[in-house]
């Protein structure tokens, strides 16, 4: 063969090498290999863990400016942070403008190979974590469930990490039956608080009839109050018209299905919880709501009839 002809074959094969040794050694997940910012390569399925190794080695090859930039966000750094109007840590905002080429070094960041931490604190280190969750999750690609799954089940229960992963996970869950069903069976756990978080992401009837039952369970004030706001996300009127005509029959059962709950809901509880209920029923402004109330305001006491009416005339205003 000729030299120009050995050019043309050996850099292709060269490409697939590259590629197949940095995904070999993401992929290893043993004692020499450093854990992720939340998770550890370990935590994912052989099979899996090998297809994301390729992936993200195949994206270091084909964008490695992406890389370059995802290491260098610095806005969970101080000497960064302290100049923000809010100083607190945060790099949601530098990282969502890097669109969709960050998500495989964020992914890579997340569970293979977290960067030396250096001198952060605990609030920055989970700040980083925290805006590679965000980021991830508005990409809303079905490629990166595997990893967030994983970021979810590692995390603390009640921490900031486990929240935010969880609303990943509920940010794209259209047909990805396994991150709901984690959620799902995350309500009845440690990390329920969570849980309430990436349902209200998950927007459908699925969703929706699986927070329902949890209000109707629900005895804690606080977790009444979580599961009203990530029901008035569901149930949101204004978001259901928003994704347009071809889902406004899907937004109308939800809504309709959340209806008898949330007037229920409203009479079992009193003071900031109430406020939330009602909050939550202003969003879902189904005529059906109004029904739920109107067959509970005998039993009230005054005060709660004048609140209930007041609602009931917002619900009667409300366009349909």
């Amino acid at each position: 063969m000729s030299a120009p002809g050995r050019q043309r074959w050996s850099r292709p094969l060269c490409r697939a090498l590259a590629v197949l040794a940095l995904a070999l050694g993401l992929a290893w997940s043993g004692p020499a290999r450093a854990d992720g910012l939340v998770a550890a390569p370990g935590d994912l399925a052989p099979a899996v863990r090998a297809e994301l190794a390729r992936e993200i080695a195949a994206a270091r090859l084909r964008e490695p400016a992406a890389f370059a930039a995802v290491a260098a966000v610095s806005g969970y750094r101080p000497e960064r942070y302290r100049s923000f109007r809010h100083p607190a840590p945060t790099v949601t905002a530098e990282l969502v403008a890097l669109g969709r080429a960050a998500l495989w070094p964020m992914l890579e960041e997340l569970v293979f190979a977290a960067r030396p931490r250096g001198s952060a604190t605990d609030a920055e280190w989970e700040a980083l974590a925290v805006g590679m969750l965000q980021a991830v999750g508005r990409l809303r690609d079905p490629r990166a469930a595997p990893a967030v799954r994983a970021a979810f089940l590692a995390s603390r229960p009640e921490s900031r990490v486990a929240h935010f992963a969880a609303r990943a996970l509920g940010d794209a869950c259209d047909g990805d039956e396994a991150s709901r069903s984690l959620l799902a069976e995350a309500l009845g756990g440690a990390r329920l608080r969570a849980a309430i978080a990436g349902l209200g992401q998950c927007r459908g009837l699925p969703s929706a009839r699986l927070l329902a039952a949890a209000l109707e369970k629900a005895v804690d004030p606080g977790d009444a109050i979580l599961l009203a706001a990530a029901l008035g996300a569901q149930g949101s009127s204004w978001a259901w018209r928003a994704l347009g005509v071809e889902r406004q029959a899907e937004g109308e059962a939800v809504r309709a299905h959340l209806s008898a709950p949330l007037g229920a809901a409203y009479f079992r509880f009193a003071g900031e919880t109430r406020r939330a209920l009602a909050r939550a029923i202003r969003m879902v402004e189904h005529p059906a709501l109004a029904a739920a109330l109107r067959a509970r305001r005998a039993a009230a006491d005054a005060a709660t009839v004048a609140e209930v009416e007041r609602l009931i005339a917002h619900l009667e205003r409300a366009p349909r």
